[in-house]
């Protein structure tokens, strides 16, 4: 088991050169999101609307003028496409082979050649911590750390395709209701400023460079890092229901959210990783996200909300497809220190769910997915598993 773990985390760390091409352009054909959230993705990644926990501080900072309590949460998450762990396994032992360097290639070739088109996906978000209370947000992530990567042909053959960010980020939130549509409606902003530094690798390695070199690349020469100021800034809209209409007891609440409002690169150089000072890493995208949510009906001990969002508009490979996010979540409370969820939803067509629960400071997330990472003519489904752990105060 040690030594698929530790071929995974070379190859997430690390990629070799096959020949001149842009990998990023082939491999990057999904929606990259900077930050997800466990909860959010278990619901279809619909939460522009919904927004009530820390998650709000990335999803839209306007959730943060309605909070009523404080909270600080330590928390570590990893998400993976499980069938990343097979082929990790199987590159290991044809690595670890007794055979021949040139029969090692040829073995790895096939097994390159066998998972042509396949996309796989890795992502860690290191120890963080979240702190919000009403109209304030702070958090700090050391390490988010996103591979991609999609098995193709290059001139020189079998190979793959990789992708992968190294953000860390420091983002500090503020919101507030405002009455600029008249007291009788509930409208809140919120603006979201982040320091982010990225070390970027977009490159490709062939079955010669997985068998015979003895390290991919040197990160401090190929990595492409870069600091930007950033910021996020959001609303959300309740507005006043007629006494006599049914939907008043939807409480329906509609938000918007514009995410990386500048989006002018990394001017910011430090160096702290990478010694290129050149290349800037790929940009984080400015998108413009839409939602609503819903109350329904509450059950035994279940509080339950819907909601359906319109996102990513603006980002590189957006299509209708990529962007359509919907769920349901059904909240239970059995005691104040023992609740947790239940949710299920579509995110961009494929089924989602999720499960959180809580017992006194330690909470557990967990979230399984179906994410578009087709081009705009060719959809395909990548499926990933998410789980979230964390201590909450």
């Amino acid at each position: 088991m040690f030594k698929p773990l530790l071929f995974l985390v070379i190859i997430l760390f690390t990629s070799g050169v096959v020949s001149a091409a842009d990998a990023k352009k082939v491999v990057d054909s999904g929606v990259s999101q900077p930050y997800v959230g466990a909860r959010a993705l278990g619901m279809g990644n619909a939460f522009t609307a919904v927004a009530d926990d820390h998650n709000a501080i990335f999803y839209n900072p306007a959730g943060l003028a309605r909070k009523t309590k404080s909270d600080l949460r330590l928390f570590f998450t990893g998400s993976v496409d499980p069938d990343l762990l097979d082929f990790v396994d199987e590159a290991d032992k044809t690595i670890s082979a007794s055979v021949t360097d040139s029969e090692k290639i040829t073995n790895m070739s096939n097994l390159l050649q066998s998972n042509f088109g396949e996309f796989f996906h890795a992502r860690v978000l290191g120890p963080s911590v979240f702190w919000t209370k009403k109209n304030w947000g702070v958090a700090f992530i050391p390490v988010n750390m996103e591979f991609n990567t999609k098995f193709q042909n290059f001139v020189a053959g079998p190979g793959a395709g990789i992708d992968t960010n190294i953000d860390s980020t420091l983002a500090l939130s503020y919101a507030k209701d405002v009455d600029w549509l008249g007291d009788n409606h509930w409208l809140s902003w919120g603006v979201t400023g982040k320091l982010v530094n990225r070390i970027g690798v977009n490159k490709a390695f062939s079955a010669a460079d997985a068998v015979v070199s003895d390290e991919f690349f040197d990160i401090d020469k190929d990595g492409r890092e870069g600091m930007t100021l950033d910021f996020d800034v959001g609303f959300l809209w309740t507005p006043k229901i007629s006494q006599s209409s049914f939907l008043q007891y939807a409480e329906p609440t509609f938000s918007v959210s514009v995410k990386n409002i500048l989006d002018y690169g990394y001017p910011i150089k430090l160096g702290l990783v990478s010694e290129n000072k050149d290349d800037d890493p790929v940009k984080l995208g400015r998108r413009l996200d839409f939602g609503s949510a819903w109350r329904l009906p509450g059950f035994w001990v279940f509080d339950t909300v819907a909601a359906v969002d319109i996102r990513d508009i603006g980002q590189d490979n957006w299509t209708f497809n990529k962007s359509y996010h919907a769920g349901v979540e059904f909240h239970w409370t059995m005691k104040q220190w023992w609740q947790g969820h239940w949710s299920v939803g579509v995110n961009q067509g494929y089924l989602s769910a999720g499960f959180g629960g809580r017992i006194g400071w330690f909470q557990m997330d967990l979230a399984f997915w179906g994410e578009e990472v087709g081009t705009k003519s060719a959809r395909k489904e990548d499926r990933r598993f998410l789980a979230e752990l964390s201590m909450n105060f």
